[in-house]
């Protein structure tokens, strides 16, 4: 099922665009600074609302492989892909 907005974009379209986004920080990040950004640094960069909704998002991008990251480790994420 899925749910649309009123721009006519389903809910998972969005999902896919936001963890596109986070990735792309993540990337840069690490480019410029040799180290992965922290959750709030992902948080202020980004579109999201709330650090739970980060968390939320680089679990996506872990279980489908994107990244790799230590729960409860700081600035573990490692792009994969």
């Amino acid at each position: 099922m899925y749910y649309f907005s009123n721009d006519h974009e389903s809910l998972a379209e969005k999902m896919r665009k936001r963890e596109n986004e986070v990735l792309a920080i993540i990337s840069e990040y690490i480019s410029k600074n040799k180290k992965s950004p922290s959750i709030k640094e992902i948080l202020h960069k980004s579109s999201l609302k709330s650090s739970s909704t980060v968390h939320a998002y680089l679990q996506r991008l872990k279980e489908n492989g994107s990244i790799d990251y230590t729960p409860k480790s700081p600035r573990s994420i490692i792009v994969k892909k």
